[in-house]
């Protein structure tokens, strides 16, 4: 490998709850991101997805950031000399703000684009338990993803001490799931615990590098009259894209099938990443 392979971008994508590199939206971002801007493109696989298996009863979650730092740190370590960003999705997007807002000035990423994050986790709760989309449409959804992905670890969840598998089996909300399994899992008193404490808005404020966010008006789950735009205007760091559509996925395709969004992220992540290269690279 030469060195200007060595030194080209990298983009690590972060997807959402239950998402892996073998998602429709994460290959189709890849596959844009790297024919048209010439990214090298990562993937974090969270625990238990996309082929990673789990040994024992501890997953992911929309505040737990240490696996993300320790996939950032070991891109940065076989490849210094390439600037590294972020993209994440949903709830993947979440834990990726979070973590460049913990970072600081010490984040190893040049930029982020976080796509429909939630920011804060109870407001997105309330408004999944109360509208009429969310209640009847979107969280039956959302809780019989994590359900399928309860079935295929359940062997492995049951030798948590503090998990009753009967009661996360009975769940029918996202709230009744995280508050069964999630919340002790982490070490959460309750479900609204777990949800303040692991929101990505109590960490915006210290987020030292351009990132940009988009939300969608039309989404289902995160509409975008939710999102509070004070961090926004009180910082030089982030960005708020606000969009008509998109839903919550921010991946509909254009007239030529390809994804909107990707273009979007690669359009801002071009010139911060190639910029970057060569300060790095001089």
């Amino acid at each position: 490998m030469d060195c200007d392979e060595l030194s080209r971008p990298i983009i690590l994508i972060v997807p959402g709850l239950t998402g892996s590199s073998e998602a429709g939206y994460v290959r189709r971002s890849a596959h844009q991101l790297h024919a048209n801007h010439g990214f090298r493109v990562a993937c974090l696989n969270p625990r238990g997805r996309g082929g990673n298996k789990i040994g024992t009863p501890f997953l992911y979650s929309a505040g737990f950031t240490q696996d993300l730092r320790r996939v950032v740190d070991y891109i940065k370590s076989q490849f210094p000399a390439a600037p590294l960003s972020a993209v994440g999705y949903s709830l993947g997007s979440n834990y990726l703000a979070k973590f460049v807002g913990e970072q600081g000035e010490d984040c190893k990423l040049c930029a982020a684009v976080c796509l429909a994050c939630p920011v804060d986790c109870m407001s997105i709760s309330n408004s999944l338990g109360s509208t009429f989309v969310g209640k009847y449409i979107m969280d039956p959804i959302l809780v019989g993803s994590v359900q399928n992905v309860r079935q295929e670890i359940e062997e492995v969840l049951r030798e948590h001490p503090e998990i009753d598998l009967v009661q996360v089996a009975k769940a029918t909300t996202m709230h009744e799931f995280d508050d069964a399994a999630i919340a002790p899992m982490f070490s959460f008193a309750c479900a609204s615990d777990y949800y303040r404490e692991s929101s990505a808005g109590l960490h915006l404020s210290s987020i030292r590098r351009p990132v940009l966010f988009i939300h969608a008006n039309n989404d289902p789950i995160i509409p975008g009259y939710m999102i509070k735009m004070d961090n926004f205007r009180s910082s030089p760091f982030l960005i708020s894209l606000m969009t008509e559509e998109g839903g919550h996925s921010m991946d509909w395709p254009t007239a030529d099938l390809s994804s909107w969004s990707a273009k979007v992220i690669g359009t801002f992540l071009h010139d911060i990443s190639y910029e970057n290269k060569n300060n790095l690279v001089n």
